[in-house]
């Protein structure tokens, strides 16, 4: 019953087979993926011997042969004229060439603020280099230099052409699929068999959720986005409770209760909050973080500004304080650089809210400053329904109302920033990149003699949730149970199969129960399903009762 899983596309994987199999660029070399794909199209040769040599420094003379295929209308007569040929070709000079080629004339010079070497920069080519960063085709290092004077590697210049010729289609699927996971998260119709009361405050019993009910749930209403829950589960993990869908594409759910939605008390584990839609949308593409909620929305838990504001955070980002330090104007440039599928982030002590953004249109004033009143940017929110907060909309086609949940809302720019929101995306929205396959290693999942599960599954993928299989000596499923590896069990990417008989029942759907199978013979079948739906059968093996 999957109906909001996005496969994986073509074009996201399209450059993870090995087609050239050069000797010196193993799948394990960092640019393997932008070299194969620039030698299968024809754009990169090696050499006879069968290598590539990715180490020995590239040669304008080699680069601009290499351009020259790819962008055959292209004029370098006048750089090769002045420059000697065999020399190695710098990085500002192949930008230079990669934005002459692709026709970027001049960008927006204040964008190379980004860099700290920035004042190393030739005059003669800043136009271009500026164009060419402006697009996202140069990303600078991780220190924020871009280190203009180096003289480029075979495979650093494949990296750059690469992402010349290929980066932007990659990278537009990429928000789309992104965009197209949040928009269903915060569009499924649904309606629920019982009514359900709920909190978010932790250590209270179902009788006191109700009394301090913050969300309350009717079965005869119809609800618009997945319900709200500090749990951090997936869209998925919500519908897994869906028993039919009518012909008006509405979801009956059956078996929410209290325990099983409310992640704030540590119990929940389906429905989602703001900062878990997001980083389930952004791992439809790929993407992984060590981030769980808002505070944790940071470089250093793989998340990433827009802009050139400073960021002035180490654990909680305190989104205020970073506006204030950075200046109105420079938040708003921030956010003039927001594309489908990025997101705006806020956060102060202990609360904050993230969106995902879907257009951005910025209107300059005369004297080339952000008209922060008549700037807009539209987003996806989740929480509409969060809060005792309701609104309806009447559907024609349903003939009644319909309870949002999820939402679309347009604010300017100055309304943004007065609530102290911050632009953020992830690595995979602006580098192309190819992305590794889903890997998953196990720790040797087993009932030892306790008859206790034990094992560790880690993924380079975000897990939605591991499923247990128990067939006995005659082949007949006797036992099967579900773990969702929301945040409140621990990390997407890593999960103990200790948590199926340790953790809070309402995390567990089903039960195994080792010690009541008949004795003989058993098999244990082990499936873990990414939070884009994709199942994987990791483990398939017997034990003995």
């Amino acid at each position: 019953m999957r109906k909001t899983a996005i496969t994986f596309l073509a074009l996201v994987m399209a450059f993870s087979l090995s087609v050239a199999a050069y000797g010196d660029v193993p799948e394990s070399y960092w640019a393997h993926g932008e070299i194969e794909a620039c030698t299968e199209s024809g754009i990169f040769e090696g050499f006879p011997d069968g290598s590539f040599r990715p180490e020995d420094v590239m040669t304008r003379e080699d680069a601009i042969t290499a351009l020259t295929r790819q962008f055959k209308d292209a004029d370098f007569s006048a750089f090769l004229n002045g420059n000697d040929k065999s020399g190695a070709i710098t990085r500002e000079e192949a930008t230079y060439l990669i934005a002459k080629a692709k026709g970027y004339e001049k960008g927006d010079e204040l964008i190379l603020d980004k860099f700290t070497d920035k004042e190393k920069i030739s005059e003669k080519y800043k136009a271009e280099v500026s164009a060419a960063v402006e697009a996202g085709l140069i990303l600078g290092h991780s220190d924020k230099t871009f280190r203009p004077d180096v003289k480029l590697t075979r495979s650093e210049f494949a990296v750059l052409l690469y992402r010349a010729v290929y980066g932007e289609e990659i990278l537009a699927e990429r928000r789309k699929i992104a965009y197209e996971y949040m928009l269903n998260q915060t569009s499924i119709l649904w309606r629920t068999t019982e009514e359900i009361f709920y909190t978010t405050q932790k250590d209270v019993t179902p009788a006191e959720a109700k009394e301090n009910v913050q969300f309350h749930l009717y079965p005869d209403r119809i609800y618009h986005g997945v319900p709200y829950s500090y749990a951090g589960g997936t869209a998925d993990a919500f519908l897994d409770y869906a028993v039919e869908q009518d012909e008006n594409g509405v979801y009956l759910i059956d078996g929410l209760t209290w325990e099983n939605l409310s992640g704030g008390s540590g119990y929940g584990r389906i429905g989602n909050d703001c900062s878990s839609a997001l980083l389930h949308s952004w791992g439809q593409i790929g993407e992984t973080f060590d981030a769980t909620t808002t505070g944790y929305l940071t470089e250093k838990y793989g998340c990433l500004p827009v802009g050139n504001y400073k960021t002035v955070y180490d654990k909680y980002v305190d989104t205020g304080k970073i506006i204030k330090e950075n200046g109105e104007q420079e938040i708003f440039r921030a956010y003039s650089q927001l594309k489908l599928a990025d997101a705006i982030v806020q956060r102060a002590n202990n609360s904050g809210h993230t969106r995902m953004v879907v257009k951005v249109n910025t209107v300059y004033l005369p004297d080339g400053t952000i008209d922060g009143e008549n700037s807009t940017m539209t987003m996806l929110d989740q929480t509409i329904n969060a809060f005792k907060r309701v609104e309806t909309y009447f559907d024609e086609k349903l003939g009644c109302d319909v309870y949002k949940i999820g939402r679309e809302e347009t604010y300017n720019f100055a309304t943004m920033a007065s609530w102290k929101f911050i632009p953020i995306t992830c690595r995979a929205l602006i580098d192309p990149a190819p992305i590794k396959k889903p890997q998953i290693t196990d720790t040797e999942t087993v009932f030892d003699k306790d008859t206790v599960l034990k094992g560790t599954l880690t993924c380079n993928w975000m897990m939605d949730c591991v499923t247990l299989d128990i067939t006995d000596a005659k082949g007949e499923k006797v036992q099967t149970a579900t773990a969702y590896v929301s945040r409140k069990t621990g990390q997407y990417r890593s999960f103990d199969m200790q948590e199926f008989v340790t953790v809070k029942p309402a995390l567990i759907r089903g039960s195994v129960d080792v010690n009541a199978l008949a004795d003989g013979n058993c098999r244990c079948k082990v499936t873990v399903r990414l939070v884009t739906g994709e199942e994987i059968t990791v483990r398939d093996f017997e034990f003995v009762k």
